[in-house]
């Protein structure tokens, strides 16, 4: 499990360009609007992003009052994450 996770998490770091570009392309709305309508964000007071990629939906979240917290395994992702 411990090699498979590493090597994911090498992937992300390697290509984390990419991928934040990708993930960037997409709304929050765009991405989650199936269950964003039947759910009001504003009656919770905090969020858990696991796997919080390029931060998107983490400043989304945040943008509808909820503290949020991000965790993001791959460093060279959180950081572009962490920049946005």
């Amino acid at each position: 499990m411990t090699i498979q996770m590493n090597s994911t998490i090498d992937f992300y770091n390697s290509q984390s360009t990419k991928i934040f570009q990708q993930y960037q392309s997409l709304s929050f709305e765009n991405v989650h609007g199936s269950w964003l309508k039947k759910v009001n964000l504003h009656q919770y007071k905090t969020a858990l992003d696991i796997g919080a990629g390029s931060g998107r939906d983490s400043l989304a979240l945040s943008h509808f009052g909820l503290t949020v917290t991000a965790i993001e395994p791959a460093q060279s992702l959180k950081s572009k994450a962490v920049e946005l």
